[in-house]
Protein backbone atom coordinates (compact mmCIF):
# COMPACT_ATOMS: atom_id res chain seq x y z
CA UNK A 1 0.00 0.00 0.00
CA UNK A 2 1.08 3.37 -0.79
CA UNK A 3 1.53 6.32 2.22
CA UNK A 4 1.10 9.82 2.27
CA UNK A 5 2.87 11.98 5.14
CA UNK A 6 2.28 15.16 6.38
CA UNK A 7 5.18 16.04 8.18
CA UNK A 8 3.64 19.52 10.16
CA UNK A 9 6.23 22.36 11.74
CA UNK A 10 5.90 23.91 14.49
CA UNK A 11 7.91 27.07 16.46
CA UNK A 12 8.31 27.51 20.44
CA UNK A 13 4.95 27.08 22.46
CA UNK A 14 6.07 29.78 24.27
CA UNK A 15 6.98 32.57 22.25
CA UNK A 16 3.23 32.55 20.08
CA UNK A 17 4.55 24.75 16.39
CA UNK A 18 5.74 21.52 11.05
CA UNK A 19 4.03 20.47 10.92
CA UNK A 20 7.63 20.10 10.09
CA UNK A 21 4.54 20.95 11.32
CA UNK A 22 4.09 22.71 14.36
CA UNK A 23 2.46 24.92 16.44
CA UNK A 24 3.57 27.25 19.35
CA UNK A 25 0.84 27.02 22.01
CA UNK A 26 -0.02 30.50 21.97
CA UNK A 27 0.76 31.21 18.06
CA UNK A 28 -2.66 31.64 16.49
CA UNK A 29 -2.16 30.59 12.68
CA UNK A 30 -0.37 27.29 14.02
CA UNK A 31 -3.11 26.32 16.58
CA UNK A 32 -5.82 27.31 14.07
CA UNK A 33 -4.58 24.35 11.51
CA UNK A 34 -4.82 22.02 14.08
CA UNK A 35 -8.44 20.91 13.59
CA UNK A 36 -8.20 20.77 9.74
CA UNK A 37 -5.21 18.43 10.46
CA UNK A 38 -7.34 16.39 13.09
CA UNK A 39 -9.53 16.06 10.44
CA UNK A 40 -7.99 14.68 7.51
CA UNK A 41 -6.26 12.20 9.86
CA UNK A 42 -9.50 10.90 11.21
CA UNK A 43 -11.17 10.98 7.64
CA UNK A 44 -8.03 9.31 6.19
CA UNK A 45 -6.60 7.20 8.75
CA UNK A 46 -7.57 4.24 6.63
CA UNK A 47 -5.90 4.74 3.42
CA UNK A 48 -2.66 4.72 5.19
CA UNK A 49 -2.11 8.75 5.74
CA UNK A 50 0.01 9.38 8.52
CA UNK A 51 0.82 12.66 10.12
CA UNK A 52 4.51 13.24 11.82
CA UNK A 53 4.46 16.77 14.02
CA UNK A 54 7.99 17.94 14.20
CA UNK A 55 7.85 21.00 16.84
CA UNK A 56 10.63 24.13 16.82
CA UNK A 57 10.53 24.68 20.06
CA UNK A 58 13.46 25.65 22.14
CA UNK A 59 15.33 24.49 25.44
CA UNK A 60 13.75 24.48 28.18
CA UNK A 61 10.10 24.58 26.73
CA UNK A 62 9.26 20.70 26.49
CA UNK A 63 6.22 20.95 28.97
CA UNK A 64 4.56 23.41 27.29
CA UNK A 65 4.91 21.81 24.06
CA UNK A 66 3.52 18.59 25.97
CA UNK A 67 1.15 20.30 27.16
CA UNK A 68 0.04 21.95 23.92
CA UNK A 69 -0.33 18.75 21.91
CA UNK A 70 -2.54 17.20 24.86
CA UNK A 71 -4.95 20.45 25.43
CA UNK A 72 -5.43 20.75 21.28
CA UNK A 73 -6.32 16.67 21.24
CA UNK A 74 -3.26 16.13 18.70
CA UNK A 75 -3.58 11.94 18.08
CA UNK A 76 -0.28 11.46 16.13
CA UNK A 77 3.46 11.30 16.65
CA UNK A 78 5.68 14.55 17.88
CA UNK A 79 9.13 14.72 17.77
CA UNK A 80 11.08 17.50 18.56
CA UNK A 81 15.27 18.55 18.98
CA UNK A 82 14.28 21.48 21.15
CA UNK A 83 16.61 23.68 19.05
CA UNK A 84 14.29 25.95 17.82
CA UNK A 85 14.73 27.39 14.82
CA UNK A 86 18.18 25.55 14.50
CA UNK A 87 16.32 21.88 14.12
CA UNK A 88 17.99 19.69 11.96
CA UNK A 89 14.71 19.41 10.24
CA UNK A 90 13.58 23.16 9.62
CA UNK A 91 17.08 23.68 8.13
CA UNK A 92 16.74 20.22 5.90
CA UNK A 93 13.19 21.06 4.43
CA UNK A 94 14.25 24.96 4.84
CA UNK A 95 11.64 26.04 7.13
CA UNK A 96 11.40 29.59 7.17
CA UNK A 97 7.94 30.58 8.58
CA UNK A 98 5.39 28.30 10.07
CA UNK A 99 3.13 26.56 10.19
CA UNK A 100 4.59 24.42 7.49
CA UNK A 101 3.44 21.61 6.17
CA UNK A 102 4.68 18.65 3.38
CA UNK A 103 3.44 15.85 2.02
CA UNK A 104 5.62 13.30 1.44
CA UNK A 105 4.77 10.10 -1.56
CA UNK A 106 6.40 6.45 -0.19
CA UNK A 107 9.56 7.47 -2.82
CA UNK A 108 10.30 10.18 -0.39
CA UNK A 109 9.06 12.97 -2.85
CA UNK A 110 7.09 16.29 -1.72
CA UNK A 111 4.17 16.61 -3.60
CA UNK A 112 2.81 19.64 -1.93
CA UNK A 113 3.28 21.80 0.66
CA UNK A 114 1.83 24.58 2.65
CA UNK A 115 -1.74 23.23 2.25
CA UNK A 116 -4.07 25.46 5.02
CA UNK A 117 -7.83 24.67 5.98
CA UNK A 118 -9.56 23.58 3.03
CA UNK A 119 -6.86 23.40 0.41
CA UNK A 120 -5.60 20.24 2.82
CA UNK A 121 -8.09 18.37 2.71
CA UNK A 122 -8.96 18.47 -1.06
CA UNK A 123 -5.81 17.66 -2.02
CA UNK A 124 -5.47 15.01 0.02
CA UNK A 125 -8.91 13.43 -1.34
CA UNK A 126 -7.65 13.55 -4.48
CA UNK A 127 -4.47 12.04 -4.13
CA UNK A 128 -5.56 9.45 -1.79
CA UNK A 129 -8.73 9.03 -3.92
CA UNK A 130 -6.52 8.12 -6.71
CA UNK A 131 -4.12 5.65 -4.99
CA UNK A 132 -6.55 3.45 -3.06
Amino acid sequence: MKRVIIIITMVSISQSVLSQSSGLSVRAPCREESPHVVGACEKHKDKNFTVLSVSLDNPGKKEDWLAAIEKDGLPWTHVSDLWGWDSLVAVQYNVRGIPANFLIDPDGKIIAKDLRGDDLERTLAEILENEY
